[in-house]
């Protein structure tokens, strides 16, 4: 049973629903530790975070950041919200912002192997 802590960098750039970001490997669960968006535009953009599960192919909003302001960063795992995130295997990580710009997303996960 190997454990990989690893770092998930994906720029997205176009407003299109459910940006995959992070999907955990088979035989795998995955702590997420961080999960932080920075707004490099200079506009303002909403920000929704959507887990996909692929056991029952439902995807379900994790969480939503109003108004994220140009030139910002925000961490999504904070101590107003959960700390810690738990996926299994298969679960996919997605995004989708409100305006076409850059958004840079960085997502720490620990992967524990069931094999």
């Amino acid at each position: 049973m190997a454990n990989i802590y690893k770092k998930v960098v994906k720029l997205v750039s176009v407003t299109t629903a459910n940006q995959e970001v992070y999907e955990v490997p088979s035989a795998t669960t995955s702590i997420i530790k961080s999960i932080s968006v920075y707004n490099t535009d200079s506009s303002t953009m909403d920000i929704t975070l959507s887990i996909y599960n692929t056991a029952d192919t439902t995807n379900y909003t994790y969480d939503f950041k109003s108004a994220l302001a140009g030139t910002t960063k925000f961490e999504f795992l904070n101590s107003d919200n959960s700390t810690l995130l738990v996926l299994e295997e298969s679960d996919k990580l997605q995004v989708t912002c409100s305006a076409t710009g850059g958004l840079n997303l960085i997502v720490s996960a620990l992967e524990i192997s069931r094999s």
